[in-house]
């Protein structure tokens, strides 16, 4: 039975994902309940066949704590993976912000470098997902999507802002994406 990891599985993502796995599969989860030491524990028995990365910050109330989740943690992955002398495939979700010049988007770059670095080094399978912007069932307004937000302050008589309405936003539901992931299983 091949065996799953995924980080963030209490997150938007990894939520849709943990539904939609077949019961063929065994999943790990690893969520904010869990320490980084039973993480890496884990990755090096190595029981794990693939994982799937979702862990991360995206609405700290410190800015330095985009570092810590989403750069510090991928490192202890990557650590972890090579100490199980084992390749293991990862599918990571980094964002379009990688691109921009701001806190969650230049964590989100340091984690795509040392995805980088890793498969260079190790030759283990890594494929970084940049995505758009992602809605969808289980979305939060004010936290992970501008279009749940768009919604609920629609439905609640809140006025909706556009902060630049010459901006074309990407967008991809869900489903599409779930749908994208369980390719690779």
């Amino acid at each position: 039975m091949k065996k799953i990891l995924i980080t963030g599985s209490y997150g938007f993502i990894g939520k849709n994902l943990l539904l939609r796995i077949p019961k063929k599969y065994f999943v790990y989860e690893f969520n904010r309940n869990n320490s980084i030491d039973d993480l890496k524990k884990l990755i090096i028995s190595g029981e794990i066949d693939l994982i799937y990365h979702f862990a991360g910050e995206n609405r700290p109330k410190n800015p330095a704590d985009f570092y810590n989740s989403n750069v510090f943690l991928t490192l202890e992955i990557t650590d972890a993976i090579k100490k199980s002398n084992k390749i293991i495939p990862l599918i990571y979700s980094s964002s379009v912000q990688a691109l921009l010049d701001n806190p969650y988007g230049n964590s989100k770059k340091k984690a795509e470098d040392v995805l980088g670095d890793f498969y260079q080094k190790n030759k283990s399978g890594v494929l970084i997902y940049r995505l758009p912007g992602i809605f969808g069932k289980g979305c939060k307004p004010n936290y992970n999507s501008v279009i749940a937000t768009f919604c609920h302050n629609y439905i609640n008589n809140i006025n909706v802002e556009i902060d630049d309405k010459e901006r074309l936003l990407e967008l991809a539901y869900i489903d599409d994406l779930i749908d994208e992931l369980l390719v690779w299983i």
